[in-house]
């Protein structure tokens, strides 16, 4: 056994000439900032980790606050990450499990992650009416408002179930017509899937046609989509 000359304990591994626990008193081996802001969508909840833009979940903001703890003393280090929520943001409580000079050693740290709030970059498209694709809903005879508004929700419903995997997966604006409606959607592989599933009932025949709709950024001719299909 070893004796610690701060409390007089007597224990098995010193660090720095002291016990575990008075060495931890004054230093911590590792840091972790009091505060970490992490970017969050207002619209869509998505969170942005390493440049991208991700469906929310806890265990992301586990990866974020691991990210930013920095160790320069211990050899070797594991790390267990806690999350709760709070009116701010969320509280992580990281327990550290490491070496130094081959002796183990283990602490905790906090830290509280705010949430930066602002548009992704998907619905900071769709705010400014942008749009990849039109899906043409047309019925047989004279809808009545009750149907179209029936079917626009619909639309609305199943779109919603991809927006996890796509923000684009919205519907930008509609119109409503005499036969049907312009449904504008901002994926245009979203839209084909609608139009996919508007028309799975009956069988029917989707007709697709195109129109240019400018140059992107790297000067190529981009194109809106029109699916068109019969309820």
């Amino acid at each position: 056994m070893k004796f610690c000359p701060k409390c007089g304990k007597d224990t098995e591994e010193l660090f720095n000439s002291l016990c575990s626990e008075c060495f931890l008193k004054d230093e911590k081996p590792a840091e972790l900032p009091l505060e970490i802001f992490f970017e969050s969508c207002k619209n869509c909840g998505k969170v942005k980790v390493k440049g991208k833009w991700t469906y929310f979940e806890p265990e992301l903001l586990a990866g974020i606050a691991l990210q930013n703890l920095k160790s320069k003393k211990l050899d070797s280090i594991m790390s267990k990450v806690e999350l709760f929520e709070k009116p701010e943001g969320w509280k992580a409580a990281v327990k550290v499990f490491g070496k130094m000079r081959k002796n183990k050693i283990e602490f905790s740290l906090e830290t509280l992650m705010r949430p930066r709030t602002m548009l992704c970059d998907a619905c900071m498209r769709i705010s400014s009416d942008y749009y990849e694709a039109t899906v043409q809903v047309r019925f047989d005879k004279r809808p009545s408002h009750e149907e179209l508004a029936e079917k626009l929700k619909e639309c609305s419903d199943f779109l919603f179930k991809m927006q996890k995997n796509d923000s684009l997966s919205q519907i930008v604006k509609a119109k409503e017509l005499k036969n049907g409606l312009d449904v504008f959607v901002g994926g245009r592989r979203a839209a084909k899937q609608l139009a996919e599933h508007l028309a799975r009932p009956k069988g029917q025949k989707i007709i697709v046609s195109t129109t240019l709709a400018g140059i992107d950024k790297k000067g190529h001719d981009w194109s809106r989509f029109t699916y068109c299909v019969r309820v």
